[in-house]
């Protein structure tokens, strides 16, 4: 069974799939796999021809920190980067999926990533779980986990879609505004759903 772990920037999503993963699961982490993508040579290239060297270090290799500052200064940016990065990530993302499936203790893969529905890619999971807390709040967290500022934090908000929207298209949402013990008791409910659909899951559309 593949779950997705959804939600906007500082939702917490991240912390839901770690409280899931301790839980037994299979956990894959898209920003993460993110990072690995933009090691690669035609990557690294092609960021650095549409974004210029400035997002570069010394060595040539592409600083995150300030290819998103560039990249989400305006949709332009955004669609930009997304072109760019956005194959190389799915393919790298659904071949870890695949493996993690095929491996003699896949039981539940629970894939953390923040744009499942602005990729249009849902139907590949079987149950989504969105995780949301108030705007002033994901603010603070974002500004305070990544070193944004509050004009960035907001910038990134414009590009995804709406909590609201998401939460509509979600099987399951996750109020998360406590305490991580709080959170930890709204994860093992999700666990019990999840143990429940187990036994059902719905078909999900291959590409």
């Amino acid at each position: 069974m593949v779950v997705g772990i959804t939600g906007g920037i500082g939702s917490g999503k991240s912390s839901l799939a770690r409280l899931l993963a301790q839980r037994g699961a299979t956990t894959l982490d898209a920003d993460r796999l993110g990072h690995l993508v933009l090691e690669a040579p035609e990557v690294n290239a092609a960021l650095v021809d549409g974004f210029g060297t400035a997002i570069t270090d010394s060595a040539g290799k592409v600083v995150r920190k300030e290819l998103g500052r560039r990249a989400f200064a305006s949709q332009e940016g955004f669609e930009r980067l997304n072109r760019i990065v956005r194959p190389f990530l799915e393919k790298r993302l659904w071949e870890e999926v695949a493996s993690a499936e095929g491996s003699e203790k896949a039981g539940l893969v629970v894939v953390d990533a923040a744009l499942i529905f602005e990729w249009g890619v849902e139907d590949r999971f079987d149950l989504i779980v969105v995780v949301d807390a108030d705007v002033a709040l994901r603010r603070q967290r974002a500004a305070a986990r990544q070193g944004l500022t509050p004009e960035e934090v907001d910038k990134r908000m414009t590009w995804q879609l709406p909590a609201e929207e998401k939460a509509v298209r979600a099987d399951l949402v996750v109020r998360n505004e406590g305490t991580l013990e709080e959170l930890a008791r709204a994860a093992e409910v999700v666990w019990q759903h999840i143990a429940a659909r187990q036994r059902e899951p719905r078909l999900r559309h291959e590409p």
